[in-house]
């Protein structure tokens, strides 16, 4: 009489599905947290790097206003095309 014991693949079977799902869920797991770092890193950027930018052109903007406002006879010197 011949027994054949199939047990052991179908563990296999199980165990490899296992290792499978394992490595995609960690993958995907890895995936987003990369990609909310990225839209961290660009809110940053926006909200922050920006506005100094902003506030800084402003600030040289309203300076040399002043700077144009103090010349005399401005009409005269400077003339617009």
């Amino acid at each position: 009489m011949i027994e054949i014991n199939l047990i052991p693949d179908v563990k296999q079977e199980l165990l490899k599905a296992r290792r499978v799902r394992t490595y995609v869920i960690s993958v995907a797991i890895l995936v987003g947290i990369v990609s909310v770092a990225v839209v961290v890193l660009l809110a940053l950027y926006l909200f922050g790097v920006q506005t100094v930018r902003s506030t800084l052109a402003d600030g040289t903007i309203n300076s040399k206003n002043k700077d144009l406002q103090q010349v005399e006879d401005l009409s005269n010197t400077l003339t617009l095309n």
